[in-house]
C-alpha cells in the first residue's frame, strides 16, 4: 500500500498542467487508476497504449450524482464524463513506470500543442 501510494502521488505531482486529476485532493487514496481529464481522451488512450500503457475511458464507480427529479443536473460534472481518462498509476514497472507515464503524458502534450485543432482544421 505504501509503494503505490507513492508512485501514485508522484504521478499526481507530475501531471501536465492540461490535464486535471478527479479527486487528487482526497485524504484517501488506492492509486490503481487515476480519473484525469483530457481534451481528446480516445488520442490520449491510443497514444498511451501504443507506448504499452493500458488507460482507459469507462469501467469505473466513478460516476456523476445525479439531483432528485426536479433538481438542478450537475452538467458541468456529466460533461466531464467526456474527457475523463483512467490513467494506470500503479505499472507492474512500479517507480520508473510511473515516471515513464509521466514522461509519456508530457510528450503527449508538447506534440499536441503544434497539431491543427478540428476546429482549425474545418476552417481553412
Amino acid at each position: 500500500c505504501e509503494k503505490r501510494a507513492k508512485i501514485g502521488t508522484m504521478v499526481r505531482h507530475h501531471l501536465p498542467k492540461s490535464m486535471s486529476l478527479l479527486g487528487g485532493e482526497s485524504l484517501d487514496h488506492t492509486h490503481w487508476l487515476a480519473p484525469i481529464l483530457c481534451d481528446d481522451p480516445n488520442d490520449l488512450i491510443a497514444f498511451l497504449y501504443a507506448h504499452h500503457f493500458d488507460a482507459t475511458k469507462g469501467c469505473s464507480s466513478l460516476i456523476p450524482v445525479l439531483a432528485p427529479e426536479g433538481g438542478t443536473q450537475p452538467k458541468q460534472a456529466i460533461a466531464a464524463f467526456d474527457k475523463l481518462v483512467y490513467l494506470p498509476v500503479f505499472p507492474p514497472a512500479g517507480l520508473r513506470g510511473a515516471q515513464r507515464l509521466t514522461e509519456l503524458l508530457l510528450d503527449y502534450v508538447a506534440q499536441r500543442k503544434d497539431r491543427p485543432t478540428k476546429t482549425r482544421k474545418a476552417a481553412k
